[in-house]
């Protein structure tokens, strides 16, 4: 009793089994991400074709089916022709649509509006 208590050990910073030592860049290592390319302007083109033809198509839906959504086909047909970087784009703007003409075209039978 009374006695004195042991010191307590150093703390000590430990580094977890797992982890992996940092990695030092090797002089002149090779870097394989691309190079900074600018678009064509066909490119942009298409990107701005296929936007105009999901906006067009899907105010299509609720206001004329036929003549919107029929333009907004084509323009996307378009933008896919033109390809480049925006492909998957004009490939959504394509499906996307004709799934407003069918769909336009359903409420508007449904709802006894005019098509044209």
């Amino acid at each position: 009793m009374g006695g004195a208590q042991a010191a307590a050990p150093p703390a000590v910073a430990r580094r977890p089994a797992f982890a992996e030592a940092p990695r030092q860049p090797r002089p002149g290592a090779a870097v394989n991400a691309p190079a900074q390319t600018r678009d064509r302007p066909g490119e942009v083109v298409a990107g701005f074709l296929a936007t105009i033809a999901i906006f067009g198509s899907a105010i299509g839906v609720v206001t004329s089916p036929v003549p919107l959504t029929v333009f907004g086909i084509l323009i996307a047909l378009l933008a896919a022709g033109i390809g480049g970087r925006h492909q998957r784009l004009a490939t959504f703007a394509v499906f996307f649509s004709g799934a407003c003409f069918v769909v336009g075209l359903a409420i508007a039978i449904v709802a006894g509006k005019p098509i044209f």
